[in-house]
């Protein structure tokens, strides 16, 4: 995964991810529209919201590879988690940040 770059806007790799991005930020906001979701307890909004979103990230990775890749993918998505962290304090810096 190596080092973080800067996010370039006119690179199609960072458009597009930045595509899907938002698309998670949909999913979360449309969510917030339906009864179910916003009669669940925070803690469970937030752990359904990932199962939910990392199953469907998974099975489409899955759906998309041989079977023989699927460790191989499994540790690419955990060692890709920092640079998402990354990425998304950037965006949205957490309160501890202006400390």
């Amino acid at each position: 995964m190596g080092e973080h770059r800067a996010f370039d806007p006119s690179d199609p790799f960072d458009a597009m991810a930045d595509r899907f991005r938002r698309e998670v930020v949909q999913l979360a906001i449309d969510a917030e529209r339906t009864a179910i979701y916003r009669d669940l307890p925070p803690h469970s909004k937030l752990e359904c919201f990932i199962a939910g979103t990392m199953s469907g990230v998974i099975g489409t990775v899955f759906a998309s590879i041989e079977a023989e890749g699927r460790d191989y993918m499994m540790e690419y998505i955990a060692q890709a988690l920092p640079a998402a962290r990354y990425y998304a304090e950037s965006v949205r810096p957490s309160p501890e940040a202006g400390q």
